[in-house]
């Protein structure tokens, strides 16, 4: 059938491929050779597959501090599998010149940060943060894009921020860094983002205190994951009933 795979098998690294035939052979049957073709075929690491791509995800940004203190981004794997971050690196002017992970292991839930000054990052949050490295070079005050890639070179994230409405603009010099409020989201939506309570950030932890701009009692999470206006108190969500079934819709 259409897209059903036939045949499996484990794939040596230094395997190359070529145009041929294939054997096929019933049970206890004399294996006979048949030329087939196709218009693509796909192969995949298990280990990889719907790791770095889905779960490896920029969860802080700190471009713009106060004078003297350090610059960050942070990555939080996520996933429910620890993650090689070996060669994943961010592309050379995007948004620094590049820079490569070296051997680090992410596990489920857990955080790194890169940083332009790691004696000033860590006098400013302790030892305890695990940092992946310093970088050269610096974020862009105004806004800059942001690409980072596995080790292949495909990106897991490209995205550009500003300092603009409507990003928050509390993140540029007033002490607060950039976060994300759905790590499953559109990082180009500057929706998805908002910035820290804490003054300096909080790199290094997960997100607890989120600011609700329009003091609706809904915060900027609940109401980018509600599609929601986080600047309009008057704004609201729609449930759209897909079932058939209105009378039985629900949602907490």
């Amino acid at each position: 059938s259409w897209g059903a795979p036939v045949y499996t098998s484990p794939a040596a690294a230094d395997l190359a491929g070529v145009r041929a035939g294939m054997l096929v052979a019933g049970l206890n049957a004399t294996p006979i050779s048949t030329r087939v073709s196709f218009d693509y075929f796909a192969l995949s690491l298990p280990e990889s597959s719907g790791g770095l791509a889905n779960d490896l995800r920029i969860t802080e940004v700190m471009y713009n501090p106060p004078a003297g203190q350090a610059e960050f981004i942070e990555l939080t794997n996520t996933g429910t599998a620890p993650l090689n971050l070996e060669g994943v690196y961010f592309e050379n002017g995007n948004p620094f010149d590049q820079f490569t992970f070296g051997a680090i292991t992410l596990q489920p839930g857990a955080f790194v940060v890169v940083t332009n000054n790691i004696p000033a990052f860590e006098a400013m949050y302790g030892a305890s943060i695990q940092v992946g490295g310093q970088y050269t070079g610096a974020l862009n005050n105004g806004g800059e894009r942001i690409i980072l890639r596995d080790p292949s070179g495909n990106a897991i994230l490209d995205f550009t921020y500003s300092d603009d409405a409507p990003w928050p603009e509390e993140a540029d010099g007033d002490g607060k860094s950039m976060i994300v409020m759905a790590p499953t989201g559109n990082y180009s939506d500057p929706l998805n983002w908002s910035y820290s309570v804490e003054t300096n950030g909080h790199p290094g932890a997960p997100t607890v205190n989120v600011p609700d701009r329009d003091s609706d009692g809904w915060n900027d999470a609940q109401e980018y994951v509600a599609g929601s206006n986080p600047f309009d108190a008057q704004s609201t969500f729609v449930v759209t009933d897909t079932s058939g079934n209105a009378d039985t819709c629900s949602f907490t």
